[in-house]
């Protein structure tokens, strides 16, 4: 009850307002920064079609103030599911086209690109907001809202449930920024290069795209991103996990571990670390360990694939030891999709 009685508080947040790009300005950067064949694969997240913008007036009513108009459009997407992770990252446009869907679950990042396009129809300042530290003080890569009413700043949080959440570390991006940061979690090598040539001062794609190199065997290139991104970021769990999947992938596994765990000692809950340090351990012969870290993974977010290959792991672990195979092997974990 405490808690439900917080999320009815607004809490306002220190906050400066993000350069403002009209159309035409984002596609100037745009052609500044990338070839001329490269823009038509930079894709808005935040752009918004006619159905979306009939649908933003609905929500916002007839009301003419502006923090009543950002409350009715929260409170329109609440009903639906959230996780960490969702089975593909999707725009603003797809997430609204998916939103009749009844089995459909989307993540955080998808909920603030559909709050922030029909927040801006109705002509609120809205802006993507990257979270470091939530409101509990955990530590996350989380997105959500930003909101500039009446000269105050807000963050509105569709998948915390929580208008006005009081999220301790975050930072408000502009449109070039958040396009960056939309492009740079692709899973495709010149997909995140983009994201580097719109944002070269921010860490998170070159950790991306060193993680995506290294699983193509391209040690060269991913050394070369992870030491890049280094220079920006040496210390959050995010670097020490680019760090652990590199040497992982040179098989330096004493050294691969010690990142992993250094990772996970700052942040417990990230999934990527995690599921690493298990394959990591499994090289080092020390397979019961391995299947305990498959296991922690399996209790948290994970990734289609990467749940997949840590059931076949304590499958195999405890058909090669039988004498624990009567154990709990993590089963009954429901999977969350990923992006």
């Amino acid at each position: 009850m405490a808690a439900l009685k917080d999320r009815l508080k607004t809490h306002f947040v220190k906050a400066e307002m993000p350069k403002v790009f009209t159309p035409e300005e984002l596609e100037t950067a745009l052609r500044q920064k990338l070839t001329p064949e490269e823009p038509q694969l930079a894709v808005n997240p935040l752009r918004c079609n006619e159905a979306m913008k009939k649908w933003a007036k609905d929500l916002a009513g007839d009301s003419s103030d502006d923090m009543e108009k950002a409350r009715r459009l929260f409170n329109g997407l609440q009903h639906k599911p959230t996780s960490e992770l969702s089975p593909g990252l999707r725009t603003a446009e797809r997430v609204f086209r998916d939103w009749s869907d009844p089995k459909a679950v989307f993540s955080c990042e998808e909920f603030a690109f559909l709050y922030i396009a029909l927040a801006r129809e109705v002509h609120l300042n809205a802006f993507y907001v990257l979270v470091t530290r939530d409101s509990n003080g955990n530590p996350v890569v989380h997105a959500c809202a930003g909101l500039f009413v009446g000269g105050q700043a807000l963050l509105v949080d569709p998948s915390y449930g929580w208008f006005g959440v009081p999220h301790q570390e975050y930072l408000f991006e502009n449109d070039l920024q958040t396009l960056a940061l939309y492009l740079g979690q692709s899973h495709d090598v010149n997909t995140v290069k983009l994201a580097i040539k719109l944002s070269p001062d921010s860490a998170i794609p070159y950790f991306n795209l060193a993680q995506n190199l290294a699983r193509t065997n391209d040690l060269h290139g991913a050394r070369q991103a992870l030491d890049a991104g280094l220079k920006l970021d040496s210390k959050s769990w995010l670097a020490l996990c680019g760090q652990g999947v590199v040497a992982a992938a040179e098989h330096n596994w004493i050294e691969a571990r010690s990142f992993l765990n250094r990772s996970l000692s700052i942040n417990p809950n990230f999934g990527s670390s995690r599921f690493v340090l298990a394959e990591v351990l499994l090289q080092q012969n020390a397979p019961l360990e391995a299947r305990e870290q498959f296991r922690k993974y399996l209790q948290g977010p994970t990734t289609p694939r990467e749940a997949i290959a840590a059931y076949e792991a304590i499958a195999r672990i405890d058909q090669a030891l039988p004498e624990v195979s009567s154990q709990p092997t993590g089963a009954d974990v429901d999977v969350i999709g990923s992006k």
